[in-house]
């Protein structure tokens, strides 16, 4: 399945806590720990990835992981990021949850891929057999990517380039003349060469020589650290075990990864080991369990 949290939300998207842990919305708890530079509480994350799992049926593994690292999310993705998962947590329905992130099911023709203007605009099947219709606002992209190129259909550089390289912060991937652009610098980071080629990395890159600092999981590449999640962001702690699937865990395991169940009309998902839950009432549906998933449903 196409996890289009990772794209939008890299940024996206969130959730009301629903756990009963004793510290969770209190000021010094981690529920009401802000991300980065935006003004999302890590409440309202969870909130916003449950919605949005029950909602969209997207798969979350990779998301979390990115969330994760977005404690260091700064300037123009920060606010994109922090309107996103107002929209999501304020919207009404399912539908209106899944338009914030310029998702639609249905109402489109499968495998047509078109601009308009500066929107891309992708049709397809999902594995589940639904029609799932994307959009994507160029114009609006945080790391530059303002136009839609019309032969792949995705937002790219405005301007043509030569070779891939750094612009200080900036990373550019050139291929065939077309420019795809990331700003280091909006997740604190910066540019370098990695193998002969521009990516963004921590500053100050320090050699891996554990899984774990403390609550944060370290990411290693040939022996150096090229990324870090801060598992406290939602109460976790850090898996000790070097290149484990998943990289947080729960002080104590409540559930099997990828766990889903109904409760009544509350859909829960079970994430590395925690239970997410969302209650489908609220957005006027209910919960249904089929195909190893949750969803809520009209």
């Amino acid at each position: 399945m196409r996890t289009r949290l990772l794209t939008c939300l890299l940024l996206p998207v969130l959730i009301l806590a629903c756990d009963d842990e004793p510290d969770r919305g209190r000021p010094n708890g981690p529920g009401a720990r802000t991300l980065g530079e935006s003004n999302v509480t890590t409440d309202a994350l969870r909130r916003a990835v449950t919605r949005l799992s029950v909602c969209y049926r997207s798969d979350l593994d990779g998301y979390f992981e990115a969330v994760l690292g977005l404690s260091e999310v700064r300037g123009a993705r920060a606010a994109q990021f922090s309107d996103q998962v107002t929209c999501i947590n304020a919207a009404a329905t399912c539908e209106g949850a899944n338009a914030c992130i310029g998702v639609r099911i249905g109402g489109c023709e499968a495998d047509t891929f078109a601009c308009e203007d500066a929107v891309a605009v992708e049709c397809y099947d999902d594995e589940d057999g639904r029609v799932i219709e994307e959009r994507t606002d160029c114009a609006r992209d945080p790391d530059g990517n303002t136009r839609c190129d019309p032969q792949s259909v995705t937002c790219v550089g405005p301007q043509a380039c030569e070779a891939s390289r750094c612009d200080g912060d900036r990373r550019i991937d050139c291929f065939d003349g077309t420019a795809f652009l990331e700003d280091c610098a909006l997740s604190g980071r910066t540019c370098a060469e990695v193998d002969g080629q521009p990516d963004c990395v921590p500053v100050g890159a320090a050699p891996c020589e554990s899984a774990c600092d403390g609550d944060i999981a370290l990411q290693c590449f040939e022996g150096r650290v090229v990324g870090a999640l801060d598992c406290s962001l939602l109460g976790f702690e850090c898996n000790p075990v070097a290149g484990a699937d998943l990289p947080c865990m729960p002080a104590v395991s409540e559930c099997e990864n990828r766990a889903t169940r109904c409760v009544d009309q509350i859909a829960e998902i079970c994430l590395m080991g925690a239970w997410f839950s969302f209650d489908c009432a609220e957005a006027g549906g209910r919960c249904v369990a089929e195909n190893d998933w949750v969803e809520c449903v009209q």
